[in-house]
């Protein structure tokens, strides 16, 4: 005989949410084992004296059981009869992805999160949708998700659940992704000086000066895992970030001339880095990067480089790690060849973490860039200081950074070295979550002491964004 038309549904369901939790645990497992390929199509099903929950309630004792295959056909007889019917969903989409329909899986998996009525069933639906989809090998759709699963998780132990498989898949996958994102108001959007003229031999020459109003950006970065094994591993890297500005009634009536677009900026990073652990008695870790780079301002291209890097890192304990990094770069100025530079850099940072106190950084850069234009030729020693308290009073994460840094020009004769001290704080509130993505709040103000007038000049900006919480 035929199933009957649906009935007692939502005692059904009442059994799916009672067996989620036995259930959904061990189904992302499983859903990475090796695909089954050429699976025979189902065959019809003879159901005598069956009415629509006694079919729900062997459905969910087959998965139970393993007996996948009968599962999937009885929940697949059951959509046949009623699409909407919840249980025959969640059993589609656990047992689909098991036996090789890995397609009715997602599809029974994402109208089972539409169609749930409350944040267990949307769980549920979410956490096997993204079982299906790392069985389909989509990491990023997976990554989705469990993200989704984390916003709409019943409990704590549900949602560390999901940001463990979310861990799990990110490292599992070779390609990674990194969004960010910032907008807030300035006091120099321009990066121009304090003042609006420079005197030379008693003569005012009129300069640009700081202009307010806003700043934001929105950039995209990544790598993708090329090789890997236990003491190494080789990444492709890339990044590209669009940053612009807008100015305020009084940047208009200071620069009545100046458009916000003549201020936009791009720029696109491309690279390879290769890490290694060399020793298997030292916790040491050595890293070799080389990446090419291209900026355009105002929509025209203005520059482009290759850099060379090479870093150390080494754990001296579980609380103290040490790092060095030499970079090379070789920068072309595509307006002007005489702004062309070469530079090399040293930097090392010590990053401890206190038990009373939090985690504390302190780092020493030294370098060295060289070019025929005199204002950007130079050698710099900077100082920086970071700091991440333990107290998070409601989940909020806080750092503060300050650096001093000191530029001599030497061919810049007869000025006394520049000073610069930046000053800044960032605040993440980790409470105010939407799947795992929490606002970010920062703080910055630097100040650059020059006696060239135009690098003299003063920048204050507070801005927010996001950030991942795992």
């Amino acid at each position: 005989m035929p199933i009957k038309p649906p009935r007692l549904r939502s005692a059904a369901l009442c059994a799916v949410a009672c067996l989620a939790a036995v259930i959904v645990p061990p189904l992302f497992a499983v859903a990475q084992e090796a695909p089954q390929p050429n699976d025979p199509p189902p065959q019809p099903m003879v159901v005598v004296d069956l009415t629509p929950q006694e079919a729900r309630l062997h459905a969910l004792r087959a998965v139970q059981a393993g007996q996948m295959d009968a599962a999937r056909r009885l929940s697949l007889a059951l959509l046949q009869q009623d699409p909407d019917d919840m249980t025959a969903l969640m059993v589609m989409a656990m047992a689909g992805a098991k036996t090789g329909y890995i397609k009715l899986a997602i599809i029974a998996g994402k109208r089972a999160y539409r169609q749930a009525e409350h944040r267990g069933q949307k769980f549920e639906a979410a956490y096997l949708t993204a079982a299906a989809m790392d069985k389909a090998k989509r990491p990023l759709a997976t990554k989705l998700w469990l993200r989704r699963a984390t916003e709409v998780a019943p409990s704590d132990a549900s949602r560390d659940l999901a940001k463990r498989s979310f861990l799990s898949v990110a490292r599992s996958s070779p390609l990674s992704l990194n969004l960010d994102f910032g907008i807030g108001p300035s006091d120099n959007v321009n990066g121009g000086s304090l003042s609006d003229v420079m005197w030379i031999i008693g003569m005012p020459f009129a300069i640009t000066d700081a202009l307010p109003g806003g700043v934001w950006h929105v950039g995209v970065s990544g790598d993708y895992r090329l090789h890997e094994n236990a003491t190494s591993q080789t990444l492709a890297t890339f990044a590209l970030r669009q940053s612009g500005v807008w100015l305020n009634q009084e940047a208009k009536r200071r620069q009545p001339t100046a458009k916000a677009a003549d201020f936009a900026q791009t720029a696109a990073r491309i690279g390879v880095i290769h890490r290694t652990r060399p020793w298997d008695d030292r916790p040491v870790t050595l890293e070799f990067g080389l990446s090419a780079g291209q900026t355009w301002a105002a929509a025209q291209p203005a520059s482009r480089d290759v850099a060379l890097q090479l870093r150390a890192g080494w754990s001296v304990s579980d609380q103290t790690m040490i790092s060095g990094e030499l970079t090379a770069n070789k920068a072309s100025n595509l307006r002007d060849g005489r702004r062309d530079a070469s530079s090399l850099s040293f930097g090392t940072t010590m990053v401890h973490q206190t038990q009373s106190m939090g985690r504390v950084s302190m780092g020493l850069t030294l370098a060295q860039i060289d070019s025929a234009a005199r204002d950007i030729d130079r050698r710099s020693l900077g100082l920086s200081l970071g700091w991440r308290p333990l107290w998070q009073p409601a989940g909020t994460v806080t750092d503060l950074r300050l650096k001093a840094e000191v530029k001599d020009f030497p061919k810049m004769m007869g000025l006394d070295p520049e000073v610069e001290l930046t000053a800044g704080a960032s605040m993440t509130f980790t409470k105010i979550d939407y799947m795992g993505f929490a606002p970010k709040v920062t703080a910055e103000a630097r100040r650059n002491w020059s006696d060239f007038v135009p690098r003299d000049r003063r920048d204050v900006t507070v801005g927010i964004g996001i950030v991942s919480t795992f």
